[in-house]
């Protein structure tokens, strides 16, 4: 069990935070989260990341908002969350349009959210779906004891147990 874009988004529509652009990109696997209030952001990214800024760091940036966001695409990072109010007072156009194109989620935060409440609920759902992946990785191994513990039948019902665990689209209901 992954967390993706959607499933991020609809916890954060109660804190009036909305996706503005990228809705093709609802799919979009995350794997942590990160703030981009630096210019040198990114040499620390690996991907999947959901970045969150308020644009401050263009202010001392070479480049235009385009060649930002293609930077950011090409990192493969998951999402964008964008505080305004602050050093913008909307998403430009051009970002928007850009990450319509290639399917590039952006999170419009309104000016009184902190970074920290959106770190703490994203980081939280991590950690809750890792904790489900363990569920499954320690009840599979439990099952499949029990079945080795049985004797000489066990490669039989072994064989059937995965057979049947392998072709479960969520391994968590099988168990």
């Amino acid at each position: 069990m992954d967390l993706y874009i959607k499933d991020v988004e609809s916890v954060l529509t109660s804190m009036n935070c909305k996706l503005i652009a990228g809705q093709k990109g609802i799919e979009n696997k995350v794997t942590g989260i990160n703030v981009i209030e630096s210019q040198n952001i990114f040499k620390y990214l690996e991907g999947g990341e959901i970045l969150i800024t308020s644009l401050y760091p263009h202010i001392f940036m070479p480049y235009s908002y385009i060649e930002f966001f293609k930077l950011l695409y090409k990192k493969n990072i998951a999402a964008v969350m964008i505080k305004i109010g602050n050093y913008v007072n909307k998403v430009p156009d051009e970002i928007i349009e850009f990450c319509n194109q290639v399917g590039l989620p952006i999170i419009q935060l309104p000016k009184e959210t902190y970074f920290s409440n959106i770190i703490y609920k994203v980081m939280l759902m991590l950690c809750n779906h890792d904790n489900i992946k363990m569920q499954v990785h320690l009840m599979t191994n439990e099952k499949l004891m029990k079945i080795m513990s049985v004797g000489e039948q066990c490669i039989n019902k072994m064989m059937d147990f995965l057979s049947e665990f392998l072709k479960k689209k969520s391994n968590f209901d099988f168990l």
